[in-house]
């Protein structure tokens, strides 16, 4: 059994220092296809063409949620902050009417994950609500 054992191991270490002395030999280890360059140009013809560039929303507008992993997938919320920092990912803050599961009801979202519905003051014309001047 002994004997076995040994013998494998044996023709396991000759496989093994075979492989590194034709490493050695040949100047280089193993790189793969990608460092080569190889398949390069099909990488950049297999991106999508760049989208045009998102439009600016404005404090106080009202904004759908078009991010499908975000809870408010489709729903309207209330710009409440747009960061102008051009760093930040995700400088839009929304505030929304309901909560989430854990209890949130504002969330970040990046300028192409909102579309505009409605403009900042739109809808808030002068009523007839109780103010001054009512004679």
């Amino acid at each position: 059994m002994k004997l076995l054992v040994s013998v494998a191991v044996l023709a396991s270490l000759v496989v093994l220092s075979s492989c590194v002395s034709l490493r050695r030999a040949s100047g280089s280890a193993f790189v793969p296809p990608t460092r080569l360059g190889v398949g390069a140009s099909n990488a950049a013809a297999a991106r999508p063409a760049p989208k045009t560039a998102p439009q600016m929303v404005a404090k106080g507008s009202t904004v759908r949620i078009t991010r499908p992993e975000s809870y408010w997938y489709g729903k309207e919320g209330n710009v409440v902050v747009v960061d102008k920092n051009p760093e930040v990912r995700y400088p839009v803050t929304v505030r929304f009417t309901a909560i989430n599961y854990a209890g949130v009801n504002t969330n970040n979202f990046a300028l192409d994950e909102v579309l505009e519905t409605k403009p900042p003051g739109a809808g808030k014309g002068k009523g007839k609500g109780k103010g001054k001047g009512s004679a």
